[in-house]
């Protein structure tokens, strides 16, 4: 079964990046996309969501559709 289909590993994955958060991919992200726009934005590591396989980006966007923020989604390059 796919990754992106398997909800238990989802879930263990969530909870590792919490229970880790210096080790979190987002914290690398944050800095590449800060690096990418010269440091003129600050990117929130906390507030970065990061989505792998079809199934898994179609929830995560119909949770922002569903909940309307200051959020907002940004596709790899």
């Amino acid at each position: 079964m796919g990754l992106d289909e398997n909800q238990l590993c989802g879930d263990l994955m969530c909870n590792w990046v919490l229970e880790h958060p210096h080790a979190s991919i987002c914290t690398s992200e944050a800095k590449l996309m800060e690096k990418t726009r010269y440091n003129k934005y600050k990117f929130d590591h906390d507030r970065i969501g990061i989505s792998g396989g079809a199934t898994y980006a179609h929830e995560t966007v119909a949770f922002y559709l569903a909940n309307p923020s200051r959020d907002f989604r940004v596709d790899p390059i």
